[in-house]
């Protein structure tokens, strides 16, 4: 049956007018009533933020401003495109690192310009058959109702068993996010007694990572790589697994290795500028960082973390003039490129810097100028270049400001040893002990007293009061996980006692968010996250 997209609302995407054109009329040729043009990455964003699209047909080079795969990934990051829709990359190149770069980031498909008629209807039909064959399947996925998914995978493999591999690996995925290990290696081990099929190896080897049987793991990426050196997926695995053990170096050589593929992708850049700087390889870490700065002028993926440590990288490499220099550069408007936003890491940088040429005045200016924007939005005080603003500020004479900055960061962290050793560390390379001690001793307590207190007056049977207090607490210290965790509970309890309300559940989500990106992986706010599912699911 030929293909009719009359139903089908169409978004074109080029910079060049006549590509628009030529698109626009070969879709309403095979049927298509409304299409959509957009000649930017900017403008095809706000047609997916405007419009429920079902096809996305987008080159990849738009000129100045984002690229396509930038398109791509910041339309798949906020959910601009349906579980449905198709997207389809566009390109006038056959690069290899082009193709990687779009490959990677897995769209519906690519095509190699000059394009025509049939050449575009042939595959849309192969895309959109696939969408409507697994729709419900990734309607499941992407809902996170994965035993769902698994279940319709079950039934479609019994009446379609061409699609058997297909779905086969789908039902795998699926079980994998149940954390059912054994079940995905059973169905893997199936698959590869027939033939050995990559992404089944992967699969197999990500189950016996479920499993803590990492050494084993790491054989399966090893292997699959053999086979196929260009499946990324693998190589994120191996770098996984050598991080979490602690192998940062064989972390960094398989990171460089991904890299050489796939040198367009600014999250492998990020990885890699990352490791190289843990390792103190300045060299790899500079090149990684610049490249993911580049990389990240239009992308919702870029990182102040990126600019920082370029300029700290070529610090190490070429010295505190050379630095400052690549800190004008990246200051320096340019043609397509937006001026960097405003950062206190970046003055705290360019202040380092002008102190360590023994430049006092304009140093302190620099500080001053990342003090002030360090207040003016919450940060993380668990962050290394926030003790590092505060002793900076230390050696400027700025003591209330370096007060200040110590009594948030010792209160934010009053129970994590890490952090109160470094701030002694510091305290003691000022040779400031007794402030030190005075300072963390008193915030310590102060934190202390706040959570005794709290908990108290939920053992009273108080439990408005005891949330009231520990809320306000932890808006004043958001970065605290102890307090964060206390709120829960509480509030955990109040539900319990006087009922499970919308306001409760939403308050609960916050804090339960806020712990989450302090440390997703602390026990105790795991327990709470299941106990308070667990309660969603009964009020449900």
């Amino acid at each position: 049956m030929a293909l009719n997209l009359k139903n089908h609302k169409i978004l074109v995407v080029d910079d060049v007018r006549e590509m628009r054109l030529s698109l626009t009329t070969i879709s309403k040729a095979l049927g298509a009533r409304t299409v959509y043009e957009a000649k930017s990455g900017e403008e095809a964003l706000e047609q997916l933020q405007s419009h429920s699209i079902d096809i996305v047909l987008c080159d990849y080079n738009l000129g100045p401003g984002r690229d396509g795969q930038q398109v791509f990934e910041e339309a798949k990051e906020f959910g601009l495109i349906a579980p449905h829709a198709s997207f389809i990359m566009i390109t006038a190149e056959a690069s290899i690192d082009l193709v990687m770069a779009v490959v990677e980031h897995s769209p519906d498909g690519y095509l190699i310009k000059p394009l025509n008629k049939s050449v575009l209807e042939m595959r849309l039909e192969k895309v959109l058959h696939r969408k409507r064959v697994f729709k419900e399947i990734e309607v499941q996925m992407v809902a996170g109702d994965y035993a769902k998914a698994a279940a319709i995978c079950d039934v479609m493999i019994k009446g379609d068993p061409k699609l058997r591999l297909d779905l086969l690996r789908m039902k795998a995925e699926a079980l994998f996010e149940l954390g059912d290990a054994d079940a995905v290696s059973e169905i893997c081990a199936g698959v590869l007694m027939e033939r050995e099929i990559s992404w089944a190896m992967v699969l197999m080897g990500r189950a016996n990572y479920l499993d803590g049987n990492f050494a084993k793991a790491r054989s399966l990426f090893s292997k699959t790589i053999e086979q196929n050196s260009n499946l990324m997926e693998a190589y994120d695995w191996m770098v996984r697994i050598d991080r979490e053990q602690g192998d940062f170096v064989k972390a960094q050589k398989i990171q460089e290795a991904a890299v050489l593929l796939s040198p367009k992708s600014i999250k492998r850049q990020q990885l890699l500028a990352d490791l190289a700087k843990h390792n103190g390889d300045h060299e790899v870490a500079c090149k990684a960082f610049q490249a993911a700065v580049d990389l990240g002028e239009n992308s919702c993926f870029s990182r102040v973390d990126d600019q920082v440590g370029l300029v700290n990288a070529v610090a190490e490499t070429g010295g505190p003039e050379a630095a400052l220099k690549a800190l004008d550069a990246l200051n320096k408007p340019r043609k397509g490129r937006p001026p960097i936003k405003p950062d206190w890491r970046l003055d705290l940088s360019q202040g380092q810097l002008l102190l360590a040429g023994e430049k006092a005045v304009p140093a302190k200016e620099a500080i001053q100028r990342a003090y002030a924007r360090y207040l003016e939005e919450p940060r993380d005080a668990a962050d290394p270049a926030s003790m590092a603003l505060a002793k900076v500020c230390y050696a400027l004479g700025m003591m209330s400001e370096a007060q200040k900055l110590m009594d948030r960061i010792v209160r934010e962290n009053h129970d994590r040893e890490d952090i109160i050793s470094a701030a002694k560390e510091m305290f003691s390379g000022l040779g400031m002990e007794d402030l030190g001690s005075d300072l963390i001793e008193n915030a310590r307590r102060e934190v202390v007293e706040i959570n005794n207190r709290g908990v108290a007056l939920a053992k009273e049977g108080k439990l408005g009061e005891a949330v009231e207090l520990l809320t306000r607490a932890s808006d004043e210290l958001p970065g605290n996980l102890t307090v964060a965790i206390n709120v829960l509970q509480v509030i955990l309890s109040e539900a319990q006692t006087s009922g499970y309300t919308n306001q409760r559940q939403y308050t609960m989500s916050e804090f339960l968010k806020r712990a989450e990106r302090i440390d997703g992986t602390n026990p105790k706010l795991i327990k709470l996250r299941e106990k308070i599912a667990r309660m969603r699911q009964d009020a449900a």
